[in-house]
C-alpha cells in the first residue's frame, strides 16, 4: 500500500482479498502468533521477493522482543466484552505489532541494497502535542543515523509533510524514500494478524465457536488500524461490525474501480483544500454502515471510564483504550444480542500518565509509580535526548533530509 506520484493509493483488490483466507477456521486456529503471521504474510509476499526461511527469521526476530508469551493477550473484562492487549512490545504501543516487522523488513532489504551501509531514519512528531513519555521514547534514541524532528504543528501537519515528500518527484528520485506509517502496505498487512489472532483467542477462552460473528472496536486516527480489520473481514473473518471513533468511509462495491478511485480522490482533495468533503452518496453511506459503526466519547467520559473500569475490575486503562471500552459498551447495547465485542487496547497506561493520574487520583491505594509505571519507562526522563526543532514546512524538512543524507550535518 503506497502513494503513487498521482496521489492514488495502492491496495490489494477485493477479489484478491476474498481468496486469501481459505480454511482459516481449521488450519489457523491453533497456530502461535508467529506461525499465524507467517501464514498470512505468505499469502501476500512472494518467495521470489523473500524466501520462506528468510521470512520466518524476520518474523521470529520481530516478535521475540515482546514481553508477553502470547504477544497479544486477550483479557476478559465483563460479560461479552474483551480487551486485546497490543502494548507488550518494546515501545509499549500497538504499533510494535507492525513496526517491529516493518523495521526488520527495511533492514533486510537495505542491507542487500546498500551493501551493508546504514539507511537514514527521520522521525517527525508535533512539538508539545504528544505525551512526555512518548516524546522521551523518541528523543532518547541517539543512533547516528536516526534523526528526530519536532514540527511546529499538529500530527496531521506531520502526516501532510510525509505525503508531500512522497508526492515530490525530486525527493522521491534522489532520496529513495520509504515510509513506515499507514501508507505502507506492509504495516497494514502486519496488523491483519492480530485481528485473526484475537478471534482465535476468543474461541479458546469462552463458549464462542469458530464461525460465530464478533464485533471489533478499534481506536483509529488515520484509519490504518481499522483498515487492517476491514481487510481481515474481506479475507473471511466473520466480523459483524467494525466500530471506530472517527468518520468511516467505505467504497461502494457497486462502483467500478476507476469510478471509486476518482470519487475517493476527489474527497481527499476536497479534504486537503477545504477541511471537509461531501455530500457522500446514499449508496456509499449505506455500504459503509453495513460494515462500520462510529462513536464519539468526550474527555470527561474517558476519565469516567478509566475510573469505572478500575473500580469494577482493578484494570487500568489508557485513555485510548478507555474510549474503546466506552464505545464497546454502547455497541453491546445496540447489538441487542450476545455478540462478543473485542476492544483493541492500543497503549500501556504508563504512556499517558497525566490522564490516568487525573482519573484515579481519589482511588484508595492507587499508586501510579508503583502499580503502573514500568521501570524501563521511568528511566527515560533522566536520559540524554537529541531533537531538532523545525518549522511546519515540507520544503524545510526536505532540505534537512537531503543535507543529512549528503552527510553535511553531523
Amino acid at each position: 500500500m503506497a502513494n503513487t506520484s498521482s496521489g492514488h493509493t495502492r491496495t490489494p483488490s477485493q477479489t484478491y482479498l476474498s481468496t486469501r483466507g481459505g480454511d482459516y477456521g481449521t488450519s489457523w486456529k491453533d497456530l502461535s502468533y508467529a506461525e499465524l503471521a507467517f501464514k498470512i504474510f505468505s499469502l501476500y509476499i512472494s518467495t521470489d521477493e523473500i524466501p520462506a526461511d528468510d521470512l520466518k527469521a524476520i518474523i521470529d526476530r520481530s516478535y521475540s522482543t515482546f514481553r508477553a508469551p502470547d504477544i497479544t493477550p486477550l483479557v476478559h473484562l465483563q460479560d461479552d466484552l474483551y480487551l486485546l492487549e497490543l502494548f507488550h512490545g518494546p515501545s509499549y504501543s500497538f504499533k510494535d505489532c507492525a513496526l517491529q516487522f516493518l523495521g526488520n523488513l527495511f533492514e533486510y532489504f537495505l542491507l542487500r541494497r546498500n551493501k551493508g551501509k546504514e539507511g537514514r531514519v527521520f522521525i517527525l512528531h508535533p512539538k508539545g502535542r504528544i505525551s512526555p513519555c512518548q516524546e522521551d521514547q523518541m528523543t532518547t534514541v541517539l543512533d547516528g543515523n536516526i534523526h528526530n524532528l519536532a514540527v511546529s504543528g499538529t500530527f496531521d501537519d506531520c502526516q501532510d509533510i510525509v505525503k508531500a515528500l512522497f508526492n515530490d518527484p525530486d525527493a522521491n528520485q534522489t532520496l529513495k524514500l520509504g515510509a513506515i506509517n499507514s501508507i505502507n502496505w506492509s504495516r497494514i498487512l502486519a496488523q491483519i494478524v492480530y485481528y485473526f489472532r484475537s478471534y482465535f483467542l476468543l474461541a479458546e477462552a469462552s463458549q464462542f465457536n469458530i464461525g460465530d460473528s464478533v464485533r471489533i472496536v478499534t481506536p483509529t486516527g488515520n484509519f490504518g488500524n481499522i483498515l487492517a480489520g476491514y481487510f481481515a473481514k474481506k479475507m473471511g473473518l466473520p466480523i459483524d461490525k467494525l466500530v471506530d471513533f472517527a468518520s468511516t468511509v467505505a467504497l461502494n462495491n457497486e462502483l467500478n474501480k476507476k469510478q471509486a478511485g476518482q470519487e475517493v480522490l476527489a474527497w481527499f482533495q476536497s479534504l486537503k483544500t477545504t477541511g471537509g468533503f461531501g455530500p457522500v452518496s446514499p449508496e456509499i453511506l449505506e455500504n459503509g454502515r453495513r460494515t462500520f459503526e462510529s462513536d464519539r466519547v468526550s474527555d470527561q467520559q474517558t476519565l469516567e471510564m478509566i475510573k469505572s473500569c478500575y473500580g469494577q475490575t482493578g484494570y487500568v486503562l489508557d485513555p485510548h483504550s478507555a474510549v474503546g471500552v466506552a464505545a464497546a459498551k454502547r455497541s453491546l447495547a445496540r447489538a441487542g444480542s450476545h455478540i462478543p465485542h473485542i476492544s483493541l487496547s492500543t497503549a500501556h497506561p504508563a504512556k499517558f500518565s497525566d490522564a490516568v493520574k487525573l482519573a484515579l487520583k481519589h482511588e484508595d491505594g492507587f499508586d501510579f509509580e508503583k502499580n503502573v509505571l514500568p521501570l524501563e519507562l521511568s528511566r527515560l526522563a533522566q536520559m540524554e535526548k537529541r531533537v531538532k526543532m523545525v518549522e511546519n514546512s515540507w520544503e524545510t524538512v526536505r532540505e534537512i533530509v537531503k543535507s543529512q543524507v549528503a552527510g553535511d550535518i553531523r
